[in-house]
């Protein structure tokens, strides 16, 4: 099994996250899963952080909400498996592998 893990917001082209994740699901081995961390906007404490670099940095995009990583997953033919949150943090794991649909394709 191969394992991508991946920063959504650390990326050539931020304003983008879909096409990391299709390109992560062009290389992905059929048996390949792939796992995001990243700050995700599901707390209200998240929120407030977000919107406090919003006004600080411009160029900030903002974090993602576990529903937004769902939705781009499935977009990019990714099935989503499940998230699990980093104690103490607002870091959480997305994990996801290649559609069953998608090995067909492959």
């Amino acid at each position: 099994m191969t394992l991508s893990l991946v920063q959504l917001g650390n990326n050539d082209d931020p304003r983008h996250p879909e096409k990391v994740l299709l390109e992560i699901r062009r290389v992905l081995k059929p048996d390949g899963m792939v796992c995001i961390t990243d700050l995700t906007r599901d707390s209200a404490f998240a929120k407030v952080i977000d919107n406090r670099q919003r006004k600080i940095e411009p160029e900030h995009i903002g974090f993602y909400s576990t529903k937004e990583y769902q939705k781009m997953f499935t977009q990019a033919g990714l099935e989503y498996i499940k998230t699990k949150t980093i104690t103490l943090t607002m870091m959480k794991v997305h994990l996801g592998k290649i559609g069953q649909t998608q090995l067909a394709c492959h």
